[in-house]
């Protein structure tokens, strides 16, 4: 079984891979005639970018981030029903 960390990891590899591609594909498009090497660094700097902000987000942060952009539907039902009841409590405009 994979440990939440390694997983995490194995995500972020996984994401930096393919935005990293993505990225380097777009470069490609707008700049046909750049050079072989400098595509590939392009590639490289965005995947080691990508993993180090998906592991950021995904293992030291996943805390701060759960308390701002709530993931679980009971929690977004929750503090919508905690909105709605403050605009209740404004009254009749």
């Amino acid at each position: 079984m994979i440990d939440k960390k390694r997983g995490a990891r194995l995500y972020g590899v996984i994401l930096a891979v393919t935005f990293g591609s993505v990225f380097a594909s777009v470069v490609y498009h707008f700049w046909p005639g750049s050079p072989v090497l400098l595509k590939f660094l392009i590639f490289i700097v965005l995947c080691v970018w990508c993993y180090f902000a998906g592991v950021w987000a995904l293992i030291e942060r996943p805390d701060e981030l759960n308390r701002k952009y709530p993931l679980s539907g009971k929690e977004l039902r929750r503090r919508r029903q905690q909105f709605y009841d403050w605009l209740d409590s404004l009254g009749p405009h």
